[in-house]
């Protein structure tokens, strides 16, 4: 878009008497520098012909901007789309644009110059890189990126989808595996889990699809960590020595290890996040993403909730976690039941030597 025509735009904007609060501007900077942003640009297809341009998001279609929805553009966010016959990016909506680091837009003409610098992206191995981050679904409603366009993200995301669910790999795991259900019925998508599951219905298909995945998770566990498992290589070495000696097929085979007894699963009673969301994970809680005493005692104390227990009595104690302080309580290792006080970093410590002991197990 030519420069005088952004000057004639911004001269309007001030002629309504638009101007940018402080925390705006500054909500406006970070979506613009550090985030999703969005740009003025004057043609979609020159756009998404650049070789400057970060990423493209979509979640739904909606109208060319008008004047009012510039004006509420400018007042919050102080960037926008002016062309009237390029659908879908609304500033502050819907499909956030990280464009050409020369395009000029309303938020160049409104900020003061800055000495230029380089930034460079983020690794594609890492949460920064996420599609989920680049979409309007940001902070407590990340998960609706997942829940509203699950094919725009990459098979390590997300394992799979239907009408009724999406399964993915938790962007920020508390396990070695950790998995997470996001039902897809709107209905139900943005409820607390005590009253989506007030629906028995809903419920029981619920747990139905938790079991799924529970032994999806199994089946991980196993593909991992079964060759350092010694009731595993008990079983392999069985199993090959079988395959050498075919006239002995009524040879007992060992059972292997059970890995489904080392997963768990269940809500959160006060979730961090605002899509219903159900957890299956190891039990090892060893990860790089385990940071800290509420991480740790999220998923090792009745704050975790198993599916299984639902329908929940309505005295039940976990309906009031605050009440009895789960995330207060004093670590304690899942696996020895050794207690820490508030000592994560030596728990953490003591997890690692744990990990290695339960895979070899």
């Amino acid at each position: 878009m030519p420069h005088a025509l952004f000057v004639l735009l911004l001269l309007a904007a001030r002629s309504m008497g638009i101007s940018l609060p402080q925390e705006n501007l500054e909500r406006r900077d970070y979506m613009l520098n550090t985030g999703p942003g969005c740009i003025s640009y004057p043609d979609p297809t020159a756009l998404l012909e650049n070789q400057n341009t970060v990423t493209q998001q979509y979640s739904g279609g909606s109208p060319a901007i008008s004047q009012s929805d510039l004006t509420t553009c400018l007042n919050e966010y102080g960037c926008g789309n002016f062309s009237a016959s390029w659908n879908g990016n609304i500033c502050g909506g819907r499909g956030w644009f990280k464009g050409p680091p020369n395009a000029k837009t309303i938020s160049d003409l409104m900020s003061p110059k800055k000495p230029p610098h380089s930034k460079k992206l983020p690794p594609s191995n890492t949460p920064q890189s996420d599609p989920a981050r680049t979409t309007t679904f940001l902070g407590r409603d990340g998960l609706g990126a997942y829940i509203a366009s699950p094919a725009s993200f990459p098979a390590s995301r997300v394992i799979y989808y239907d009408e009724k669910w999406v399964v993915i790999n938790d962007l920020f795991p508390k396990s070695s595996v950790h998995i997470l259900l996001l039902p897809r019925d709107p209905s139900k998508q943005l409820l607390h889990p005590f009253e989506a599951f007030e629906d028995l219905e809903f419920l029981r298909e619920v747990q139905a699809e938790v079991q799924k995945l529970r032994k999806l998770a199994a089946k991980e566990l196993h593909r991992r960590y079964g060759k350092f498992s010694a009731l595993d290589q008990e079983r392999q070495k069985a199993i090959d020595a079988l395959e050498e000696d075919s006239d002995n097929e009524s040879r007992h085979l060992p059972i292997g290890r059970d890995w489904s007894q080392s997963v768990i699963s269940g809500i959160h009673v006060g979730p961090s996040m605002n899509h219903l969301h159900i957890h299956i994970l190891s039990v090892d809680r060893h990860s790089e993403c385990m940071k800290h005493r509420k991480h740790y005692n999220s998923f090792s104390t009745p704050f975790l909730v198993d599916v299984e227990d639902f329908p929940l009595g309505r005295e039940d104690k976990r309906r009031h976690p605050g009440k009895e302080g789960y995330m207060e309580r004093d670590l304690k290792c899942w696996r020895c039941g050794k207690v820490f006080g508030n000592k994560f970093l030596r728990l953490k410590e003591h997890l690692d030597g744990e990990f290695e002991e339960w895979k070899r197990a």
